[in-house]
């Protein structure tokens, strides 16, 4: 990972506050690099950090214009702890990572309400974006990497990664 990504990875290590860990993304070359995780150009992206929905604040919101259409698409991205877990010994998805997922549907819920006003802080976004979550450490899932993939099969346009995974991308990337 690129030296400037070193205080991120730091504080992932050490399990930082996801306000920490936040600042750090927004800091970053990640940040730069969130567009990319969608198969978007850097070039035409827009990151915004903490983008204020009324009372609901998406840790990040990523959007790109599509040039056939001249309209953006767009993907809200929630942080939590490097430390949680995503599931219990059973199998079943801890009550952290079924209230990361159930705050993307709360954004949903709240743009399908607000269209007009959303659209005045995402332009053009409507209530299919992309939605993110990004929770735990690849080591916490013990064996439950089949049950991310399965899990992540059931939500509709939400995938749940770990931090290990947005790392892994940006080295991809050469960030």
């Amino acid at each position: 990972m690129g030296r400037g990504n070193d205080r991120l990875m730091a504080a992932i290590e050490r399990d930082e506050s996801e306000e920490a860990v936040h600042v750090c993304m927004a800091e970053s070359p990640i940040r730069d690099v969130l567009p990319q995780l969608f198969g978007w150009s850097a070039s035409n992206a827009i990151v915004e950090s903490k983008p204020s929905l009324h009372t609901l604040i998406p840790d990040f919101a990523v959007g790109h214009l599509v040039k056939s259409t001249q309209l953006h698409e767009w993907a809200l991205i929630e942080i939590e702890r490097p430390s949680m877990k995503l599931f219990t010994q059973n199998g079943d998805p801890t009550a952290n990572l079924t209230h990361a997922v159930h705050q993307v549907t709360s954004w949903r819920n709240w743009i399908v309400n607000n269209i007009a006003y959303a659209r005045t802080i995402l332009p053009d976004i409507g209530p299919a974006f992309s939605g993110v979550v990004i929770i735990g450490r690849r080591d916490s899932l013990n064996g439950a990497r089949e049950g991310l993939a399965a899990f992540n099969h059931t939500l509709l346009n939400v995938k749940v990664r770990t931090y290990d995974w947005v790392v892994d991308k940006a080295e991809e990337l050469g960030v």
